[in-house]
């Protein structure tokens, strides 16, 4: 790192620009205090909090990034996935979507192939698949029971 630029405990600083990149936990008050530019969220669907989070996050910037694998539909990154896609109210009408997605299957990388996604899927289960691999909301179900 250069001279100009300080790096301390989840936190990279350009004192020059005074722009900074700051890390947290994902505790329940994650997200708060101050303001910011925009907050990324990284691997949303299993942070413990991320309800808590979320809130205090929304209140302290008009940028939030969510990210994350799939982890089955009951948690706050499914609840958000949801809000970028048509949908009906109860009444019938259509909802158009309230916020902007992006979804990048794994085909889409330039650096990987069928040969690669062959080697990465041996031995995994067809849930583990559908999670890391394909974007499946359905399979990848948390608290499955095995016999």
């Amino acid at each position: 790192m250069s001279k100009d630029r300080t790096n301390a405990y989840m936190n990279i600083s350009d004192p020059n620009t005074q722009a900074s990149i700051t890390g947290k936990t994902a505790n329940p008050d994650a997200g708060r205090g101050g303001t910011r530019n925009a907050i990324f969220m990284d691997e949303m669907a299993f942070m413990q909090h991320a309800n808590a989070i979320n809130k205090a996050a929304t209140s302290n910037t008009s940028c939030v990034i969510y990210n994350s694998t799939p982890n089955g539909e009951g948690n706050e990154f499914y609840r958000m996935r949801k809000l970028t896609m048509e949908r009906r109210a109860p009444d019938g009408t259509i909802l158009k979507p309230e916020i902007k997605g992006l979804r990048y299957h794994w085909t889409e990388h330039p650096m990987y192939d069928q040969k690669w996604y062959e080697n990465k899927i041996k031995g995994k289960s067809k849930e583990t698949i559908a999670q890391e691999y394909e974007i499946d909301y359905n399979t990848a179900i948390v608290g499955r029971v095995y016999e």
